[in-house]
């Protein structure tokens, strides 16, 4: 199986980073187990992603095990592209703006 690269836009990568903060400042392990769920997911991600279903258009999510969190991502050009780290109790579709973008 043909492993993708993964790429995170920008506003994605913030919101990575903000989430994982968010654990860190409840505990050390709290801010682990979120750092080794999204690895996980994301390896599986560049190995299989057609493995999730598309959301509206070409792009894909992928739950976040254990965390309230989706991981919005395209497949272009043999890469992937993470567009969101999105919360799945906030504003619904905001990223799809970025769409434009990629």
């Amino acid at each position: 199986m043909h492993r993708r690269p993964v790429f995170f836009v920008p506003e994605a990568f913030d919101e990575y980073e903000d989430a994982r903060r968010w654990y860190a400042r409840r505990s050390d392990r709290a801010e682990a187990n979120f750092e080794r769920a999204v690895e996980r997911l994301l390896g599986l991600i560049a190995e299989h992603p057609e493995a999730w279903p598309r959301l509206e258009g070409q792009e894909r999510g992928a739950p976040i095990q254990h965390f309230p969190y989706t991981i919005v991502y395209l497949e272009a050009e043999g890469q992937i592209r993470v567009v969101a780290l999105a919360h799945d109790a906030r504003r619904p579709g905001y990223w799809r703006g970025r769409l434009a973008d990629i």
